[in-house]
């Protein structure tokens, strides 16, 4: 048979070990939770793909034809450079404005998706676009830069 005192220690133990327990849950679970809504806020605070107007001056002309072009002047660039390359043109756009968004920022996480999603544009616009496509080596130079960006990380 046991001794009372030693089952009543044993017991405690067990109790104080098991609130422990639930303190240590309780505050992993907070930091989760905190950490997931510091992402979910910096995802939300992430600007829209497409490049705003003081975003749109800095790329190509093209772009801004692709992109806010009145039907005339679209017709125009997609004789200029085939139907084939002006309808995933703008691929090529959000490309080159990830990269400039990514040299802009110094906050690693934004830096990162930036040039995650510039990647994605150009690989995209690469298995759209003909391999005599005139655009395809611009889109292979803003990758190999998004690509050298990343290592750089």
């Amino acid at each position: 048979m046991r001794d009372p005192m030693t089952a009543m220690r044993t017991e405690t133990t067990v109790i104080r070990a098991t609130r422990w327990r639930r303190r240590l849950a309780w505050a992993c679970a907070a930091l989760l939770l905190a950490f997931g809504a510091v992402d979910a806020y910096a995802q939300r605070d992430l600007p829209p793909e497409r490049p705003t107007d003081s975003e749109l001056v800095l790329l190509p002309k093209a772009c801004e034809a692709r992109l806010k072009g009145n039907d005339e002047v679209r017709r125009a660039w997609q004789q200029q450079i085939g139907r084939e390359n002006f309808l995933h043109l703008h691929h090529l756009c959000f490309g080159l404005n990830y990269n400039n968004r990514a040299r802009l920022t110094f906050d690693k996480k934004r830096k990162l998706y930036f040039l995650q999603r510039a990647v994605a544009n150009f690989d995209y616009v690469l298995r759209h676009w003909p391999a005599d496509s005139a655009l395809r080596p611009e889109a292979e130079a803003g990758k190999r830069e998004a690509e050298m960006m990343l290592q750089m990380l």
